[in-house]
């Protein structure tokens, strides 16, 4: 996967006060995050996320495609990082149990 193939966009339908949804569209799959978003010194913190992938394939979500996203996202949007941290599941592999958090280092943090 090349960085050009990541396509996302923010969901107006699915987006509401502090609530976000984003449609990430990879090579063969398209990815949902919802999640409560909060700026955090200049980083995005995405909390209570919920994940979808559609069709379900576990291998969109590999290192290499994660390391896509994460070069994509923040050089567009500016911030220094973006953290995503899931919300419990609440059904699939291991009901009840917490993902860990996905960390997605952007550009820079300006001098101060």
């Amino acid at each position: 996967m090349k960085v050009d193939q990541i396509d996302y966009v923010l969901l107006d339908d699915g987006s509401e006060r502090e609530v976000a949804t984003i449609r990430i569209t990879v090579p063969g799959a398209t990815i949902m995050i919802m999640g409560e978003v909060e700026d955090v010194d200049g980083g995005l913190l995405v909390e209570r996320a919920h994940i979808s992938i559609s069709p379900p394939d576990a291998g969109v979500l590999t290192r290499g495609s994660k390391r896509m996203m994460a070069k994509r996202i923040p050089e567009d949007t500016g911030y220094v990082e973006i953290v995503i941290r899931a919300a419990s599941r609440t059904t699939g592999a291991r009901p009840g149990h917490t993902p860990r958090e996905f960390r997605f280092p952007g550009r820079d943090r300006p001098e101060t």
